[in-house]
């Protein structure tokens, strides 16, 4: 699936692909952590640079760059377009997420109950792994990815890592429902009490 911001853009990309056989699909939005989010998007002479970074993010690196609008969008979750994605649904091939524009983590943060479908993320935008790899970096490792090896911008799902993350959920869970349980049975020992002193006074 293909997801750009700029609508005549995402015409001229997906034209010469109307005419492919393999089941393809583009959507146009911006990703967002959150459903109706409000992204200020930014649109500079170097189209490499749209998304939400402003002037501020970008000069430094690339001096002569011109802003050239700005606009409000509204944010879409990456897995409200996965689920509207019949090869997505009907497969359970592993996903990539590749970030050529826009905030990784948000977009990440918006996969939801499909992150466990995914086993790598490259970013591929100008500066991308200076900008957004530290941050990046610290959220993936806490879900199971680490870098690729010799890489600073691409991560690979841990196994072994998703494992112990698996273990601990489920140790959570465990201790949950033990938490529920003996609560329970504080429940069912007070309505017992109750019940023999009722029983008590009406003998």
């Amino acid at each position: 699936m293909l997801v750009e911001a700029d609508g005549e853009r995402l015409s001229a990309l997906t034209l010469p692909l109307e005419r492919r056989q393999e089941p393809l699909s583009w959507r146009h939005a911006v990703l967002a952590a959150e459903t109706e989010a409000d992204v200020l998007w930014h649109w500079f002479s170097d189209h490499r640079l749209d998304g939400p970074l402003g002037m501020d993010g970008w000069q430094s690196h690339y001096p002569n760059v011109k802003l050239l609008a700005e606009q409000r969008m509204v944010g879409t979750r990456l897995d409200t377009l996965l689920e509207g994605w019949p090869q997505a649904q009907s497969s359970t091939t592993p996903l990539q997420l590749l970030v050529r524009q826009g905030d990784p983590l948000g977009a990440l943060q918006g996969a939801g109950l499909w992150l466990v479908r995914l086993e790598r993320v490259e970013l591929l935008g100008p500066r991308a792994a200076e900008i957004w790899g530290e941050a990046l970096d610290a959220w993936l490792v806490a879900r199971g990815f680490c870098r690729q090896e010799g890489r600073k911008d691409a991560w690979l799902r841990d196994p072994l890592a998703t494992r112990l993350l698996e273990l601990e959920e489920l140790q959570q869970e465990r201790d949950q429902l033990a938490t529920q349980l003996a609560q329970i049975r504080l429940e069912v020992d007070a309505m017992a009490e109750r019940l023999g002193s009722d029983s008590s006074r009406i003998s």
